[in-house]
Order: C-alpha cells, then sequence, then structure tokens
C-alpha cells in the first residue's frame, strides 16, 4: 500500500537536507581523462605528427634548432590534465557508512560522498577524485569509485551516494 504524503512535506524535507550538504560540504577535485594536444612549443613534422625540432616563435620554452624542444621531449604534442572541483559531503568513518547504507561492505580506507544528483554525470566521468582539506599538514588523497552510485531522496532521486577506495 503506497502512502500519499503531502508535497509541502516532501519539499521541508528537500530544504533540510539542501541546507545540511551547504553546511559541511567540502571541495571536491575530480581528475578527467588527459587531454592530448599539439605542443605549443614547436613546429609539428607533418609525415611524422612528431616535433620537427623548430621552435615556434612565441612559445614558452626557447630552444636551438635541430636540438629535442624540452616542452614535450620531441613528442610534438602534450597531455593536458583535466581537473574540475565539485562540492560534496565526505564521510571517512564506517559507522557513518552504516547509518547511510547498512548492508555495503566497504575496503579499509574507504569513504562515501553524497552530493546532487545532477553532479553525478561528472562523478561517473572521473577517473579519481580527491578530497581537498583546509587543515594543514592533511594531505589529499585520491580516490577512484568503488561500487555503483546509491541515488537517494524522498519520492525522487535528488541526491546520490557514492563509495571510493583509495587509488
Amino acid at each position: 500500500m503506497a502512502i500519499s504524503l503531502p508535497t509541502s512535506l516532501i519539499t521541508k524535507f528537500n530544504e533540510g537536507i539542501d541546507a545540511i550538504i551547504e553546511l559541511v560540504k567540502v571541495p571536491c577535485v575530480l581528475s578527467y581523462t588527459p587531454k592530448i594536444t599539439s605542443c605549443p612549443n614547436c613546429y609539428i613534422d607533418p609525415n611524422t605528427g612528431k616535433s620537427n625540432s623548430r621552435h615556434k616563435s612565441g612559445g614558452p620554452i626557447p630552444f636551438a634548432t635541430s636540438s629535442i624542444c624540452p616542452y614535450c621531449n620531441g613528442l610534438g604534442q602534450i597531455q593536458v590534465n583535466v581537473d574540475e572541483t565539485v562540492y560534496l559531503c565526505v564521510y571517512f568513518s564506517p559507522k557513518d557508512f552504516k547509518k547511510l547504507a547498512p548492508n555495503i561492505e566497504v575496503p579499509a580506507g574507504a569513504m562515501l560522498t553524497k552530493g546532487y544528483m545532477s553532479d553525478y554525470p561528472k562523478i561517473q566521468k572521473a577517473i579519481e577524485l580527491s578530497v581537498h582539506s583546509n587543515t594543514e599538514g592533511i594531505t589529499n588523497f585520491r580516490y577512484k569509485r568503488f561500487k555503483e552510485v546509491i541515488p537517494s531522496g524522498f519520492k525522487s532521486d535528488r541526491y546520490f551516494l557514492q563509495f571510493w577506495e583509495r587509488a
């Protein structure tokens, strides 16, 4: 038997969860697959696709003609890291996991994040996540997704839970 709840109650519930997320969220940097781009420092040989050992005017690191480009090491291309910051609630304590997802086994050092479902496509594309701590001396560990997303919410999947393990 389905229970019908007033829309105003659901709205108040969502407002309460939103307020909690806004109070305790922390910046988390998502790392995506690096992009390969042409070296901005040298010209590319069209036959080999590699550097032709000539400095490009205005390039960041001058070098002598016929020597190896110091920017791309003669490859003619560079890897550019692609990162994005999202704000999530982060739980490091297994006792907190049990409150939110009671039947899930997690490895030591795992963590749980909670966020808005609108951010989940970004989480899904990410290779890694690092939690940025404002506490001096705390290392920003890297994590990779562990388990599938757990949709969360009251009458709608407005939020998600995602487990992470140390990378």
